[in-house]
C-alpha cells in the first residue's frame, strides 16, 4: 500500500479547491505490513518533504491538504507515534510563527468542529499540550490553549459524566444520575440546522429505536437554551419515545458540557460513565448492535 489513507473524508476534500501540486507522503517501506506500523511510520516521517521556510504554500491548497491527510493518519496509528509525529512537525512548524499558528488553527479547526469527519478531541489535545511550549506561543496563544484543553476534557471517555437537573415536557424534575441504565444524551438547539439533521437520523436509527423500545437505553433530549416558549412548541414534534427536557442547571454557563459546537451526543452506562462521546450514527449504531 503505496499511501495509507488512500482518499480524504468527503467533507474535508469539499473544503479544498482543485490544485495542480499534491503534498507527496512519505514512502513506508515494504517491509512494514500492519496498518499502525504504517501509519506510525508515516506520522514521524511525514513533513520531511514540507518546505516550512515558504510561507508562500499557506496561501495555497498544499499546506491545508497536507494537513488533513497528516490528521487523517491518527486513528491508524498507536499513542507513542501519534505523540511522536506530532512532535516531530510542530518541532520543524515553530521555526517560523506565522507558520507554526497557521497550522495549529488548521488542526483545531478540523480536530473540533462538530461536521468534520477528522473530530478527534484526544488528538487535539496532544496537539495543545505540545503547544504550550513552543517558542511561537505567545500569552495570548497559551490560555487559548489551556482554555480549549479544559472544553475537550468536559466528560472524557472514560470519566464520570457530569450529573445536572432538568425538567421533561411534562413537568417531571429529573437529575440525570436518577436515571437508571444506559442513558444517550443528545443536548440540542431547535434553531441549529446541525442538531436537526442529526435529530433525524436519530429518529429513523433503527437499533436505537429498539434499545429505547425495549427499555435498555434512555434517550435524553435536552434543550440548553432559555426560551421556554420555543422549546414547548417544538418539544411536541419530538419522538414519544424520547425523555425531552429543558436545562435547569446551566450546563453551559457552568461548564459542564462544552456546547461550543452543537449538537453534543453522549453515551454513558447505568454508572454514567461516558462510553461514547461525540459517536458518529455509524459509531453509535455499532456499540448498539453489539455492545448493548
Amino acid at each position: 500500500m503505496s499511501r495509507i489513507i488512500m482518499s480524504i473524508a468527503t467533507w474535508a476534500a469539499c473544503a479544498l479547491t482543485t490544485t495542480a501540486q499534491h503534498y507527496a507522503m512519505p514512502d513506508v517501506p515494504d517491509s512494514l505490513t500492519t496498518t499502525s506500523d504504517r501509519a506510525g511510520y508515516a506520522l514521524r516521517h511525514f513533513w520531511q518533504r514540507y518546505d516550512f521556510s515558504d510561507t508562500t504554500l499557506l496561501r495555497q491548497d498544499y499546506a491545508e491538504q497536507a494537513m488533513v491527510e497528516f490528521l487523517s493518519l491518527m486513528p491508524y496509528a498507536t499513542a507513542n507515534d501519534r505523540d511522536a509525529g506530532i512532535r516531530l512537525w510542530l518541532k520543524q512548524a515553530d521555526r517560523d510563527t506565522t507558520v507554526c499558528r497557521y497550522f495549529l488553527r488548521q488542526a483545531a479547526s478540523y480536530l473540533y468542529q462538530a461536521q468534520s469527519p477528522l473530530r478527534d478531541e484526544q488528538t487535539l489535545q496532544t496537539i495543545l499540550q505540545h503547544s504550550l511550549k513552543l517558542r511561537s506561543a505567545d500569552g495570548a496563544m497559551r490560555e487559548k490553549a489551556r482554555f480549549m484543553l479544559r472544553l475537550t476534557s468536559l466528560n472524557a471517555v472514560g470519566s464520570k459524566a457530569a450529573a445536572f437537573n432538568c425538567e421533561t415536557a411534562d413537568g417531571r424534575q429529573l437529575n440525570t444520575d436518577s436515571i437508571e441504565g444506559p442513558m444517550l444524551l443528545f443536548c440540542y438547539d431547535p434553531c441549529c440546522e446541525s442538531c436537526q439533521n442529526q435529530m433525524f437520523r436519530l429518529k429513523y436509527c433503527s437499533p436505537l429505536n429498539l434499545a429505547i423500545n425495549e427499555g435498555r437505553l434512555t434517550m435524553l433530549a435536552v434543550y440548553t437554551g432559555d426560551d421556554e416558549a420555543l422549546w414547548r412548541q417544538t418539544a411536541a414534534n419530538m419522538p414519544q419515545q424520547w425523555t425531552i427536557a429543558i436545562d435547569r442547571t446551566g450546563i453551559g454557563d457552568n461548564l459542564l458540557y462544552d456546547l461550543t459546537e452543537m449538537p453534543v451526543m453522549v453515551l454513558t452506562d447505568s454508572r454514567r460513565t461516558v462510553l461514547l462521546k461525540h459517536p458518529t450514527i455509524d459509531q453509535l449504531t455499532d456499540w448498539l448492535m453489539h455492545c448493548l
